[in-house]
């Protein structure tokens, strides 16, 4: 993983959050314009780096349930919504998954402007863009994961964690062989808790089903990078309950063991404010290598 954490560029993952928090995205609102321009950007990269799709040209549409009745010159709205997955396979345990998540999705745009959504999720989706390069990188010269890999872009997560909610109920690998979710979500900035300190990430929900996984999270931080690991928001009972809104809730509930990483909220958080210019790009990429 080091060396392979070394190949990781600050280019690639600063072009990733530039062009989803582009106006073009237009927020990226689920089943909208923006959403679309958005699948078309990461469907293309993914192709860029043959991934193998999951899914019909790595699509998985579903029915989100909301009325399509909301149009203007922005928004060209459906009642259906996609998640991206491809997957590489793995060398030893082929049949076994692991999924790396996040949701590309955000809020879109109201009367107050464009809600571009640089680090929710736009530094988490760049990130696994990223994850997926070295990975493809790595099998080009011979080394593959003991285990396949799949990478899942979540929509819906804005509106309830829809995506989510509909890959565990409909899933294209079987439950039973995914052995873990580690989901990504807004992992681009430093709130007021870090502001001294670049070299942290929060981690939630890695002791809640299988203690394994939170051994293995702590090991490779020991042997890597020695981040501030801040288990803060750990507990399901803590008056923000982030456990339960991202897209690994949904893994837990069936039982799946999980891990999110998140660096945590800011005063742009959900406001148009949420840039590609604030990105702190130095601890996003010591952030993607920890969790390479």
């Amino acid at each position: 993983a080091n060396i392979w954490g070394q190949k990781i560029s600050v280019r690639y993952l600063k072009s990733g959050v530039k062009k989803l928090a582009s106006k073009k995205m237009l927020g990226r609102e689920t089943s909208s314009k923006g959403e679309q321009a958005a699948i078309k950007y990461i469907t293309k990269k993914l192709k860029s780096y043959k991934l193998e799709p999951l899914g019909f040209n790595y699509i998985q549409s579903f029915y989100t349930g909301f009325s399509s009745k909301k149009k203007n010159d922005y928004y060209s709205y459906s009642d259906s919504a996609f998640n991206i997955i491809g997957f590489i396979k793995g060398s030893i345990k082929p049949g076994e998954a692991i999924i790396i998540s996040g949701h590309y999705d955000h809020l879109g745009k109201t009367s107050k402007g464009i809600y571009f959504g640089a680090d929710d999720n736009g530094s988490g989706i760049s990130s696994i863009l990223e994850i997926v390069r070295i990975f493809k990188l790595a099998e080009s010269k011979g080394f593959k994961p003991y285990r396949s890999i799949i990478f899942l872009f979540f929509s819906g997560e804005e509106k309830g964690l829809l995506g989510s909610k509909h890959y565990v109920e409909n899933p294209l690998w079987p439950l039973n062989k995914t052995i873990a979710n580690i989901n990504i979500d807004m992992i681009g900035r430093s709130d007021s808790a870090h502001l001294n300190d670049n070299k942290y990430i929060y981690v939630i929900g890695s002791d809640k089903i299988n203690p394994k996984l939170h051994n293995v999270v702590n090991e490779v931080n020991q042997k890597s990078l020695s981040l501030n690991l801040d288990f803060k928001y750990h507990d399901p009972s803590d008056p923000l309950r982030l456990y339960y809104r991202s897209d690994h809730y949904n893994f837990a509930k069936k039982g799946i063991p999980v891990v999110f990483y998140f660096s945590g909220l800011h005063s742009d958080y959900h406001t148009p404010n949420d840039i590609y210019k604030r990105i702190e790009f130095d601890n996003l990429l010591i952030r993607v290598k920890l969790i390479l």
